[in-house]
């Protein structure tokens, strides 16, 4: 869920809240053939106490050198234990007691964002900037792949890369690695940040949806206004129009052929695909039932 917002602090603070929410909700679900008492939920006084009550998880540790954890990871671990525990950015520090040796020999730092920059310049592989440069420039955009965490994707490479980049330039990467069909509905527009062209993203992707959805007529046949149906010229009625069945109509991208040979997936553009599909997937799994 993280990687599906902006990165912005509003934005993780209110998935943490929304996670906390559905943990303290949830329902006991019983696992194999083992039987568990049904879940009773609490009063409303003991509900309202129990959803404020942080979580209780382990606080992440780093063991400097010998740890075999990228500062990535880590720091990303630190920033989901504070959300959902709901520690604040000036306590973060005095919490974070890791790698004792180099936070001594460092200094104290006053700010989360005074201890994650010389943190990540520490603990980094010699190389990283240059190998995160090659992966940035090889990060084009997959055919599945939503074109907003695509956009979070790109600035994401340039604020671990650490350099001053114009704004330009990185909507320019953009636009040049996603996907060509989006490239060609794209073209002729103008983007002040990475923020306003994620902004901007819902409609093209709302104009992407339009397209994959579009179905040719159905044949003449068993119509009324017969006389009204396209036909081809030069060509017999039965060979105008192509025949559907009911199972290619049911599937989004059925029938299409465009002229890219990796054509643009509708979870590209449709960013509850997944959730949608859940029940079908849910479904198949089962099977038909058996007596």
């Amino acid at each position: 869920m993280l990687h599906q917002t902006n990165g912005s602090a509003i934005e993780r603070e209110r998935i943490a809240s929304e996670l906390r929410q559905a943990l303290m909700a949830a329902p006991v679900v019983p696992g194999g053939n083992e039987r568990r008492p049904a879940f009773v939920r609490p009063p409303a006084t003991q509900m309202s106490a129990t959803v404020t009550a942080p979580i209780a998880t382990t606080l992440p540790r780093f063991a400097g050198f010998q740890d075999v954890q990228h500062p990535e990871e880590f720091l990303s671990k630190v920033d989901n234990f504070c959300l959902i525990n709901i520690i604040a950015l000036d306590d973060r520090v005095r919490r974070v007691v890791t790698a004792k040796l180099w936070h001594r020999f460092a200094g104290p730092c006053a700010t989360w964002d005074a201890f994650v920059t010389p943190f990540r310049r520490e603990f980094a592989s010699d190389d990283e900037k240059k190998r995160l440069k090659e992966e940035l420039e090889a990060c084009i955009q997959h055919s599945e792949e939503n074109l907003k965490k695509f956009i979070y994707v790109i600035s994401e490479f340039y604020d671990r890369i650490g350099e001053e980049v114009a704004d330009d330039v990185k909507i320019d990467r953009v636009l040049r690695q996603m996907h060509p069909q989006l490239q060609d509905l794209v073209a002729g527009s103008t983007f002040s940040s990475l923020r306003a062209m994620a902004d901007a993203a819902d409609g093209l992707m709302e104009r992407v949806r339009r397209r994959l959805q579009y179905r040719p007529p159905p044949p003449k046949t068993n119509r009324v206004a017969r006389d009204l149906a396209y036909s081809a010229h030069g060509m017999p009625d039965a060979m105008a129009v192509p025949q559907y069945t009911a199972a290619v109509v049911s599937v989004p991208n059925a029938g299409w052929t465009p002229g890219c040979a990796w054509p643009l997936h509708p979870a590209a553009v449709q960013p509850s695909y997944h959730w949608d599909q859940w029940p079908i997937n849910q479904a198949q799994s089962v099977g038909a039932p058996t007596y």
